[in-house]
Order: C-alpha cells, then structure tokens, then sequence
C-alpha cells in the first residue's frame, strides 16, 4: 500500500515525502532472511595453539601428529627429568602399571627428579608408583596416603625422598583447579591439624627435619575458618583405560 504523509512538514518547494509499505507473509519473511544469509560471504580466524613447556620440560607434541603412539617406549621417551608426574587410580587399581613400567626402565641415569602425585604411593613389593620411587627417579611425592610401603618410608627417613600428605578431596581439588586456570581455594579440610600449622615435614635426614611442612594461610567466612591451598599443575598425566 502506499499513501503521502500528511504528519510531515513541509517546506517551501519540497515534493511531498511518501513512504512505501510492502505486506509480506511472516514465512515469507523468513525465507528472504535465509537466502540473504545465504549468499553472504562469511570467513572467520582460528587462533593458533601456542603450546608452553613448563620448568623441568613437560613432552611436547607436534601438532596435526597422531596422539597414538606405536609403543609404550615411545610414549614416554620425551618425558624429562623434573616432570610432575599426575597418576591416576585408587590404590593399586587403575594404575598405569605399563607407563610406569617404562618409565622406570629409562633408569634414574635418564629420567629423575620426579615430582610423583597419586592417591598413594603403591607398595614395596611393586604396583602403583613404586618401580619409580624404589628406582631413585622420584624426588617428591604429593599424596594422600602411605601404607605399607617400607621403602618409601626408608628413602623418607633417608632424606631421598620428600613427602607432602594431602587430605584426598584437597587432592582432587587442586588437581581440578590447576586444569581449571584458579591458582587457589579454602577448604575447612585440615584446620586445626598439622596440616594447617605445616608440623608434617616433607623431608627428614638422621632424624631431623631439613624441610619442614608448609602453613596453610587462613581466612574466616560466615564465621568459620578455611585454609588455603594452592592448585598442582602437572606436566604428565598417566591413566590405565580400557580399549
């Protein structure tokens, strides 16, 4: 339909202003805004992987390789000495005993100064993480829980070897905040315990402490204390799945 408007002002030999009006059907409509769209031309930009190696030197990966690797050897022959290695599994299940096997047969001349964080540290007679600590290539373990493992006791007590316990949900939660990009959290987990006041030395040597705990800052919300721990990054990720 069309008409002039008469609303409008009109100025001295001007041409009356007229506005068109065109009724289209709404599916109508929709089917115009489709075929405009598309005919656009439409481009966009990707930004580019930008891959950083962490202190101690995490493995690199070439990017557009395949990410299987054609044996185990090979999948671990690019992890460097002072890698923090994450292992998965609970206890002695779930482990991966063929990574960690190969690992430990590089040998401490090749690849040491590990620091190992898992749920636990395995046992003296072998499973979990031990083929590494019983081999000299870990020189910190960050865990929830000791058991049984002599030897890692004996390396403790020794000085060769530091040990930071973590209650196991902290552990889960710093492991997620380091994937997650949060530097830190507070968690009512450990306050009023050692674990707070840092009285659990990490390392000892003829019976005397020669790195003593860390103390957890503290902080009250809603009148309760939290401490604050900090996020674990990892270099290495090691997990037993099934294909």
């Amino acid at each position: 339909m069309e008409f002039a408007s008469s609303f409008l002002p009109k100025l001295a030999g001007a041409p009356a202003v007229q506005i068109r009006f065109t009724q289209t059907s709404r599916a109508g409509w929709r089917l115009k805004q489709q075929q405009q769209y598309a005919n656009q031309t439409r481009s966009f930009r990707t930004s580019t992987a930008f891959f950083r190696e962490a202190p101690g030197g995490a493995p690199t990966k070439v990017r557009g390789q395949r990410k299987v690797y054609d044996s185990v050897d090979e999948a671990v022959a690019d992890i460097k000495s002072g890698s923090t290695i994450l292992s998965a599994g609970f206890g002695l299940c779930g482990t991966a005993e063929t990574i960690i096997g190969a690992m430990a047969k590089r040998g401490a001349e090749n690849l040491h100064s590990l620091t190992a964080v898992s749920n636990n540290a395995g046992t003296a007679i072998g499973g979990g993480l031990s083929p590494l600590i019983t081999g000299g290539q870990v020189s910190k373990a960050i865990c929830s829980f000791l058991g049984n493992n002599k030897a890692l006791e004996k390396k403790y007590l020794n000085g060769e070897i530091a040990i930071e316990l973590t209650p196991q949900g902290t552990l889960a939660e710093k492991l997620r905040c380091g994937g997650a990009g949060i530097p830190a959290f507070f968690t009512p987990t450990g306050v009023n315990t050692f674990i707070q006041s840092g009285q659990i030395p990490q390392r000892l040597k003829g019976g005397e402490v020669i790195e003593p705990g860390k103390a957890r800052e503290t902080r009250i919300f809603d009148g309760r204390i939290y401490n604050m721990e900090t996020a674990i990054h990892g270099d290495v990720a090691i997990l037993r799945a099934h294909k």
